[in-house]
């Protein structure tokens, strides 16, 4: 079941993440999903070679997902262009410029 979405995610989820993930159940749930990666070789067929070399891509692009929700949530503030730079118009608000 999925509550939310990407975006409700924050920094206290964060924190109670890395608490889980720091904590005795945290590490063999780490483990588990470790021991339950795709195995990449099975046999020498170059076709099923192939396509569990791209299971075990997502496997870990997956892992790390897990683990980088741990990591604090950036600030959702992105500066604009207007935020950025002066208006180009404006010839004394850039340096350099005769007055």
């Amino acid at each position: 079941m999925i509550i939310g979405t990407p975006s409700d995610w924050t920094n206290g989820a964060s924190e109670l993440l890395r608490q889980f993930l720091g904590s005795t159940v945290g590490q063999q749930f780490l483990a588990h999903l470790a021991v339950g990666r795709p195995s990449l070789l099975d046999n020498f067929d170059l076709t099923g070679n192939a396509l569990r070399s791209q299971q075990v891509v997502g496997y870990e692009k997956c892992l790390n997902a897990i683990l980088t929700l741990a990591e604090p949530v950036p600030d959702k503030k992105e500066q604009t262009s207007a935020e950025t730079y002066p208006d180009l118009d404006d010839d004394k608000a850039w340096p350099g410029q005769a007055s």
